[in-house]
């Protein structure tokens, strides 16, 4: 019986990972991680990658990218493709890829990605990867074990090792795993730690479903304490680590004294902390670039200050920097402030630097605080963007580091409102009068607008209406960036469209609502198996008015909608006004975290959406 039983289970076992795999297009066959830290500067890692591409929808995983800086070096490399019968048809070395560098001028520091590149002839294809990389006064932290580091990817076996010598103390932190690590000792004075994986089958990215990071399994691994250019960084509590990270820029804030003459000229004559802000963040949106180098690629430690101002280049922590050093030099105290773009949460009982990808700057005042976004100046000043709204930070400073959370707003101040009056004819076409007020969160991603050419703008207007043949006869768009004040982007245009109503004979069909022809209904899965995740809330607001030509009345129109849910509310009127038919809608989405029953109803709520945008007319006859 009991045979039978075990016969069973590994019947289902199999089956159920063939179904895992069924959806995939590529399998993690093997992967091996081993880590060897000799001392507290110095350790190696080597790798090895088996994927199993199965069609070229996956084609990407015959492609590596490695970053590299002066510290953190490639050893060797290695790959080999083989097909379906094991026949090799391509075999690479390390002198097959190509380094792709950054300007040593423009950053202060080389940081470089060794890049291999390969375009498989044949599905299924199988690729080795064996790698090994060196780090010297960069062991802040060990590779992590992350063997599902992409959705819909099953891994039949992972492995990870790291061997360190008995002097270095050593911890970790297990996420989304059971997994059992293993301390033992290999008898030559080192530790070794072990930890491995079968069978994980692919996780399945669902529609509004929950990162991945949330759901895969992953473990940290770090050292207590670490050497990093000459100085000793406590690891095990990050009031230690913000206070080593404020040591490490000492010196990094002197300015030239024709520097210093010229904060002072711009502004002596200011009469508040804020406007001396103010100017001082107009001086580095004119005379700085950001260059994208993501925090702890190219060291932890910020390009001087006078060497951003000589340049006009900086990473994150290069402008942040600058921007400190400026304001420092005219008397007003900054923090430098290191937070993630990805993880609205930091892990308070691990510290680490692997949540970290970016800086930003916060200036505390008596009443509020101002925080600073310094890689983008179209940001206005004070406004905190999408990317970092309601994270968790870490303050640099010299009595040690101290957790913050950067401010974030209300749905409804993320708000979107819309105006048209549509002046329709009897044979279908339309003079429009067209405006929208976008604020806050639905400012952001019309920043791309500024500035732009003339046909971008107009494709945005095209966008909004689905209408790329409506003729454009005036069109007008006012950034209102104001520092300390709500960001709004207006457009103004005046519109024509040949074809807003269709129809022949008697009658005239048109749109309920032209705006938000991109809203559709997510796939209802039948067994939801992740929280419903709506990461950003927000307010649209549509007024339209709509006049009805002379000789037509109304036939049909649509019933007024209202739904509540504890994710969204959306209401829409539709009512005559004498020749003129009013429609106003107000759709609520509402942030957070729902639970997976609630995915249906999401559905549903969709579902009346792209009905009522894409959908419904409104019915004109004539008398």
């Amino acid at each position: 019986m009991m045979q039978i039983r075990r016969f069973l289970m590994v019947a289902i076992l199999v089956v159920m990972t063939l179904i895992a795999y069924a959806e995939s297009h590529v399998i993690v066959e093997n992967e091996v991680t081993q880590v060897i830290c000799t001392d507290v500067r110095h350790a190696t890692v080597k790798y090895m990658l088996c994927y199993k591409i199965l069609d070229e929808k996956a084609a990407d995983y015959a492609h590596l990218v490695l970053p590299f800086d002066k510290n953190h070096k490639l050893i060797n490399f290695s790959a080999v493709f083989t097909d379906q019968s094991g026949k090799v048809i391509k075999k690479a070395k390390k002198t097959d890829m190509v380094r792709s560098e950054y300007s040593r001028e423009m950053l202060g520091h080389v940081s470089y990605m060794m890049v291999f590149n390969y375009t498989p002839p044949v599905y299924p294809i199988m690729v080795t990867y064996e790698w090994e990389e060196s780090f010297t006064d960069d062991v802040l932290a060990f590779p992590m074990f992350y063997p599902q580091n992409a959705y819909d990817v099953p891994v039949k076996k992972a492995f990870y090792q790291l061997t360190v010598v008995d002097s270095i103390a050593c911890r970790y932190k297990k996420m989304n795993t059971n997994a059992e690590v293993k301390e033992t000792s290999d008898g030559k004075g080192n530790k070794v730690w072990t930890v491995s994986v079968e069978n994980l089958p692919s996780i399945e990215k669902e529609p509004l479903g929950q990162p991945l990071h949330e759901l895969a399994p992953r473990i940290f691994f770090g050292p207590e304490t670490a050497k990093y250019l000459g100085t000793t960084v406590n690891l095990k509590d990050w009031k230690q680590m913000g206070k080593w990270l404020w040591n490490i820029r000492d010196g990094k804030t002197a300015l030239t004294e024709d520097m210093k003459s010229k904060l002072h000229s711009m502004t002596d004559t200011c009469q508040s902390v804020k406007s001396k802000i103010d100017v001082l963040y107009k001086y580095l949106e004119q005379n700085t670039r950001y260059v994208n180098i993501t925090l702890g690629i190219g060291g932890y430690q910020p390009v001087a200050a006078a060497e951003v101002c000589r340049t006009g280049f900086g990473d994150c922590k290069g402008l942040s920097n600058f921007m400190h050093a400026m304001l420092k030099e005219v008397g007003v105290p900054s923090s430098e402030v290191v937070i993630s773009t990805k993880y609205d949460k930091i892990y308070k009982d691990y510290p680490n630097f692997n949540q970290f990808n970016h800086e930003i700057l916060m200036v505390p005042m008596r009443q509020d605080t101002v925080w600073i976004e310094c890689t983008d100046a179209k940001i206005p000043l004070g406004y905190c963007h999408m990317d970092i709204a309601g994270h968790d930070c870490l303050e640099v400073a010299a009595e040690g580091g101290k957790f913050l959370k950067v401010p974030s707003y209300k749905d409804a101040d993320n708000r979107e409102i819309t105006c048209m009056e549509v002046d329709l004819q009897a044979n279908g076409s339309a003079k429009m009068n067209f405006l929208q007020d976008s604020y806050m969160s639905e400012y952001e991603p019309l920043m791309g607008l500024i500035g732009a050419k003339e046909d971008v703008q107009r494709e945005y207007i095209h966008h909004v209406l689905n209408k790329p043949l409506v003729t454009i006869n005036s069109l007008e768009m006012i950034d209102d960036k104001k520092a300390y004040s709500i960001p709004h982007y207006e457009i103004r245009a005046k519109l024509e469209d040949k074809q807003y109503g269709q129809g022949k004979g008697l009658r005239l069909f048109i749109p309920v609502c032209p705006l938000h022809q991109e809203v559709s209904t997510p796939s209802n899965l039948k067994e939801r198996q992740q929280q419903l995740v709506l990461d950003y809330g927000f307010l649209q607001e549509d007024s339209i008015i709509v006049l009805i030509p002379e000789g037509y009345v109304v036939e049909a129109i649509p019933k007024n909608i209202k739904e509540t849910y504890p994710f969204a509310d959306f209401t829409s009127e539709l009512k005559l006004e004498g020749r003129k038919i009013v429609l106003y809608n107000r759709r609520l989405q509402k942030k957070g975290r729902y639970d997976k029953s609630l995915y249906a109803d999401y559905c549903k709520y969709r579902e009346t959406l792209d009905s009522r945008y894409s959908n419904q007319k409104i019915v004109l006859r004539k008398k």
